[in-house]
């Protein structure tokens, strides 16, 4: 959307340049049709950038809205879900794709990860990586 709002600033502010740069060298009459299309071009363009503004502004409260966890949750989570692996099992984390050699995280919907990787994912996320079931 914001890239049709400046589409059409610039079309409006052409079209304005235009018809002016005409009526210097070839005396063409500016008729109102010319200046009223002009200026409409533009404010649409004003408007589709608040208005792609405005989105923006909802979808990122939206996005803060997702309860994301804790140090100590995280900590708690990591404890709690602690596994030692063997080598034989030749389970690939699935954040960094490498082996996990010997201990590591196992959460509840059985996906195993690096107790490091999953430590930086849940900062960001309260999710499985793999499958996104929420994590609490």
């Amino acid at each position: 959307m914001e890239y049709l709002s400046i589409l059409l600033f610039f079309l409006g502010f052409t079209c304005l340049i235009v018809s002016f740069s005409l009526g210097l060298h070839y005396k063409y009459t500016h008729n109102m049709i010319d200046l009223i299309l002009c200026a409409v071009c533009i404010i649409i363009s004003f408007i589709l950038l608040i208005l792609s503004s405005v989105l923006n502004n909802i979808n990122n409260q939206e996005s803060n809205h997702i309860q994301k966890l804790n140090i100590e949750e995280i900590s708690w989570v990591i404890e709690k879900n602690k596994k030692t692996f063997d080598d034989e099992n030749n389970i690939e984390c699935p954040i960094c794709l490498e082996l996990i050699k010997t201990d590591g995280v196992l959460l509840k919907c059985e996906h195993a990860y690096h107790s490091e990787c999953l430590t930086k994912w849940l900062l960001i996320n309260n999710s499985c990586a793999f499958c996104r079931n929420t994590i609490k």
